[in-house]
This record gives structure tokens, sequence and C-alpha cells, in this order.
């Protein structure tokens, strides 16, 4: 990437140089006396409303390099005490006060006074988990209903080779601007999503060389967020690039190959003498012999994440690989790089995928955008299984973020001797749905001569996606009274004040995660499933499947489901009617919500029951083929889920005789 970037550099600053002073926006200002903003809201929901939102970037050659300069100017009405607590603070993208060239705000409460930001107000902060130092607007005397307006201008390291930039929030707004300017030797390109305007190109400041594009919206809607859905990449957003370079007569810029061939030759070509040893040390401690190629990913993939953090940080391309495997972190790229090269040597092949967070943004094929470019993943074709790069994702199970979207694809082609990497877009699967189940085997002892106290026995088994926010991670609670909280909350999930004992965990820790279930077994004491009624009692059966998601929420459905992963539930439940007793209600225990297309089951809720002697065993059955529904399955979807939650409310009737 830096040596793309410097010859980019080495090209522009032989044909033109400015300098600040050359900005477009070095005198942008405000209003010189606001007046505050009368609107009419009756949309209680609403705690925020941006009555302006102006971002210009503006991309310069100096002396010293390419750099872009960025402005913003917004104003914003609060109308909650969300809306406040989100705008005592403001934080500024650059810690450094000598990159910032204007930086000023203020408050005009909901009696129409100005506070201006004093130079007091503009605080710094320090970050110890990453190290990092941060500058921010504090802001005083918001109350409901004032605005808040501030301007900032700030030089950074260009964003040229792609990025994307959100037109649309979760509230509505007024004037929203966008603007790119940039030396007229040099030409953007730009894609509009979900249903945002095309952007225009402005010619008006030829004289100094200069081309603008420009985007205006007087009104933008708010886009509400909901429940099982990616709120974020629905929202109207913008991509943009560098495209041509008309002083070198060099088109496609930062396109899917340039960046297939700048991978390959950073994973492979670029080794030096001091990696390919580093290499063959790991190799060394690795126990590969006689394993399958599958089990020997896994080895590699063990070993390597076991003995190092993953972090997020910029590094030096020339940084030693081993230095920082003997400080044990390491980033996702250079993780990507140990690991590719070391299953070569096992005539492993690995695909080395790019793809980004599919809540966040849809990786786009057509629009080649290296924003889009965001997250490794890897390929196995030899076994048809994907692995991220996380600390405690595994092989068959990566990162649900990317599964279920797009992603650029670069394999090694060799060609004779040569040998080369090709990229390609293709399509990431979401998982299935019968490898990822959460497991409930329930058994109810007969209840004591008073009825106060119910006795379970639970076994809770949870393999793949299910576990994934804990089979990887527990054996890094170091707090023994922390993990059995944990522990005991899966096997009490239905009362947080039962009795637990007696907890059995099998299959705990990383290696076992996608491999083998996470089980926990465990009994425990409860009065939470009695209640009296006469002399009859109330068998709240419902309540050991555990609470469940509820969608009876009348808002009008604006966004497809789409959730983390596609999964299946399977819970059975035995007990005994009591002698002198009859069980009524039985009948409630069937239940069956379904949506079918071509014959083949794509979700449903299932329960019945068998009865042998006094001894009631249910099953219940429950799954979701597909983890994305469009808008026009909502209330199917919706339909099983609430069976779910109704399932939750039965009841059964112990009828003294």
């Amino acid at each position: 990437m830096k040596k793309l970037i410097m010859l980019l550099f080495t090209v522009l600053t032989a044909v033109c140089l400015y300098s600040n002073k050359d900005l477009e926006n070095i005198n942008y200002t405000w209003d010189k006396n606001p007046e505050l903003t009368k609107i009419d809201i009756t949309d209680t929901n609403i705690a925020i409303y941006t009555l302006k939102n102006k971002v210009s970037r503006e991309f310069i050659v100096e002396d010293e390099g390419f750099f872009e300069y960025v402005l913003v100017h917004k104003r914003v009405k609060l109308l909650s005490d969300l809306g406040i607590d989100a705008y005592n603070k403001v934080y500024l993208p650059v810690p450094e006060e000598e990159l910032i060239l204007i930086e000023k705000g203020r408050v005009i409460n909901s009696e129409g006074k100005v506070i201006n930001l004093k130079s007091e107000d503009i605080k710094e902060g320090y970050n110890e988990e990453n190290d990092n130092k941060y500058r921010y607007f504090a802001f005083d005397g918001i109350d409901l209903n004032s605005e808040v307006e501030y301007i900032y201008l700030y030089k950074k390291s260009p964003s040229h080779t792609g990025s994307l930039f959100n037109m649309q929030s979760e509230f509505p707004q007024n004037n929203v601007e966008f603007e790119l300017i940039c030396p007229d030797f040099l030409e953007f390109a730009f894609k509009s999503y979900n249903g945002l305007n095309e952007v225009e190109t402005d010619t008006s400041l030829s004289e100094r060389e200069k081309t603008r594009y420009w985007l205006d919206l007087d009104t933008v809607p708010g886009l509400p967020d909901q429940i099982s859905s990616a709120h974020e990449a629905e929202l109207m957003y913008l991509a943009y690039k560098l495209h041509k370079n008309y002083a070198t007569g060099k088109g496609d810029l930062f396109s899917y190959g340039e960046m297939s061939k700048y991978i390959y030759d950073k994973m492979y070509e670029q080794n030096s003498k001091a990696d390919l040893k580093f290499y063959k040390k790991i190799r060394k401690k690795l126990k590969t012999k006689n394993k399958t190629k599958e089990d020997i990913i896994r080895e590699v993939e063990s070993y390597l994440k076991n003995e190092v953090a993953i972090v997020d940080a910029s590094l030096p391309d020339d940084i030693e690989l081993e230095l920082l495997w003997e400080n044990k972190f390491l980033t996702e790229d250079l993780l990507t790089k140990i690991m590719v090269n070391i299953l070569r040597e096992y005539d492993i092949k690995t695909d080395i995928g790019l793809t980004c967070n599919r809540f966040d943004y849809k990786f786009d094929g057509e629009f080649e955008n290296w924003a889009f470019t965001k997250d490794f993943l890897l390929y196995f074709p030899q076994i048809d299984q994907y692995a991220s790069l996380s600390n405690y994702s595994r092989l068959n199970k990566p990162d649900v973020s990317n599964i279920f979207n797009e992603g650029l694809f670069i394999k090694t082609v060799k060609v004779g001797e040569r040998e080369f990497g090709v990229g390609e877009v293709r399509s990431i699967p979401h998982n299935n749905y019968k490898e990822d189940v959460d497991s409930l085997l329930i058994n109810v002892e007969p209840f004591d001569d008073d009825f106060s106290e119910g006795n379970v026995n639970i076994r809770h088994s949870l393999l793949g996606y299910p576990a994934s926010y804990i089979q990887p991670v527990l054996p890094d609670i170091d707090d023994e009274e922390t993990k059995t909280e944990v522990l005991e909350d899966l096997i009490s999930m239905f009362d947080g004040d039962a009795e637990v004992k007696d907890v059995e965990v099998t299959n705990e820790g990383p290696d076992d995660y996608g491999v083998k279930p996470l089980v926990l077994e465990g009994n425990l004491s409860t009065s939470a499933l009695l209640e009296t009624a006469g002399n009859n009692y109330i068998f709240k059966i419902g309540k050991l499947i555990g609470e469940q998601a509820e969608m009876y929420d009348d808002e009008e459905r604006v966004l497809p489901v789409e959730d983390g992963f596609a999964r299946k539930y399977y819970r059975e439940i035995s007990f005994e009617i009591p002698e002198g007793y009859e069980a009524k209600n039985l009948d409630k225990l069937q239940y069956e919500e379904t949506h079918r297309e071509n014959n083949e089951t794509i979700m449903t809720f299932e329960s019945g029951y068998e009865r042998d002697g006094n001894t009631i065993t249910v099953k219940i059955t429950e799954f979701y083929r597909d983890l994305y529904y469009p808008i026009e399955l909502f209330e199917d979807y919706r339909r099983v889920i609430n069976a779910a939650a109704d399932f939750n409310k039965v009841v059964v009737i112990f009828d003294k005789q």
C-alpha cells in the first residue's frame, strides 16, 4: 500500500504544487447571529434532528506530499436525553492540534442564548487500551431543544484508494452536502447505493485548475434501526476512489486486479530470508505427521492463534515477523502471511480473501473500491472451507460478519516455472443451520409433597455459532467466580434466582469450537415453575425453554431480516404428572408455525408431546434455514419467532382428582 501511494505522489509532484492557502474552504465559517430553529416534530422516537451536515474533501499536492483536507460542518437539534448524551462530547478525528486548521463550536440553548466553545473546552484524553491520545469538544449548556453546531477543518493522509461515506442515519436530516475537490488532472469515480442520488461534476473551479464533485440533498429521511437487520448496510451511502491520472495517462487505478497483485506480492514475494527461517522454525513445533489436510490446517491455525493476540494496528512494512511473534501480537495481514506460507509447505492450496463486514456494507464486485477489502478471509478449495483471522474463530466457522457476502479471492496460478496471483470476486455462502444447534434436554423430577420446589436436570449443548460467544473464551476467564456465574447462567437461563449445583463442562476451549459442542450439565432447584390455583397447581412448562425474542411491535417493517447465522434449536422436556392429579391444557403443547417454499421448510417452530403413563415428553424443533429474509417474508418470520415466544407462556394445569 505504501509503495503504491509513494508511486502516485512521485507522479503528482511533477505536475502541480499547492499550499493550504489555496484551499477552497480555508475561510469557511458559519452565520454570525444564529437563531434557534423552529421545527414541528411529533415523533417522540426522534432523538436528534440534523439541521446541517456538510462534508468537504479536498486533495492537494504540496511540497511535503499528497494530502487530503477534510471540512466538517454540523448542526443538530437535540430532542431527548439520548440526543444530549450523544453530543455532550464530540470527538475530533485527529489528536494533533497542528493538523487542525479550523476548530470551533457553539451551543444555542432552548432560550436562544449562544454559548461559544472556549479554548479550554477542547480537551485531550488518552486511551490506554490502544495507546492513543484523542481530542474532543466538551459542550456545556446543552438542554432539551437546544442546538449544537461545530466546524473543523483538518489535514490527513489521502483516502484515495477507496472510501465509503454514509449520507443517511437513523434520524432525519436537512441540508446534507458532500463535495470532493481535486486537481483537474485527476478523476475520481463514484457510485451511489440504496437509492442515493448520483454525484454531479462542477467545472466552475477550472480557472484554479480544479474539479469539484458534489451531491446536495435538501432532506434525507431517517432509517430506523430494527431488530434482526443489517441497518448500517441499508443506509444510503456513497463509494468513491481515484480512477484516472491524466498527467500519466493511467486509468482504472486501484482496481481489484491491482489489489490482487499487491496482496500476492506482500504474502509470497516479499519474504525475507529471516521470514523463511521463521516459518521453518514454526513448522518444527507443529504436530502434522499422518494428518489429513483439514487436520493440518486446524493444527496450524490453533498453534498460531493460541500463541499470539491479533491486534488492529499500523506497522512498518519492514518489521521482522519473529520480533512481533516474541512480543505476542500480530495484525491480521501478518497472521495471514505466516499461515499461508506455512500451509504452502504442506501442499495445501489457500485462496486469500478480502471482504468487509456485511452489517456495515455489502461488498461490491463491480465498483472496484479498496474500501470493501478490509477483512482477511482464507478459503481452502481442497476441503471447501473458510477461516477468519481473529483469535477466537476457527476453520469452518469464520466471522459471521463476513459470511453471506462477496469477496475478492486471490489464488496462486502457475505458468511454467512462474507463479503469480489472480483475483476473482466470489460469493461467500452462509452456514448450514444443521451444523449450528442449540440443544436443551430437560428432566423435571417429581415435585415434592408441598409443591414448593422443583428439581430440574439440564443438559445444555451448543454446537458451532451458538457457542461462539462463550466456548472459545472460557479458558481465558481467570476469575473462577465469574466463570462459575457464566456457566450457571447457561443452566438456569429461565430462573436467575435458582440454586444451581453439580455443573459439569465438556469440550471447553477454542480448539473445540465448531468441532465438538460445548456441553453443560447440571441440576437446579427452583420455585419459579409452580403457582397455586386453589387445590390445583399451574406448571409453567414454557418457562423452561428460556426467555425468547419477541416481535409483537406493530411498527412498519422497512428493513429485510438479516441475522448473524442460520440456526436450529432443539428442546426436549420430560416431567411426571403428580399422583392424584390429572394434567389439563396438554393440547397447548402441540404447536406449529411453518413457512415452506417449493415443498421445503424454510423456517419452523414445531412442538408436540408423547405420554407414557404419567410421564409426558415434549419435543420442540425450531430452525431458520437462511439468515436473510426479504421484507415480503417478514410476517412469516415474525410468526415463527413469536411462536417460540408464545410457547414460553404455555402452562400445564395439575388438576386435583
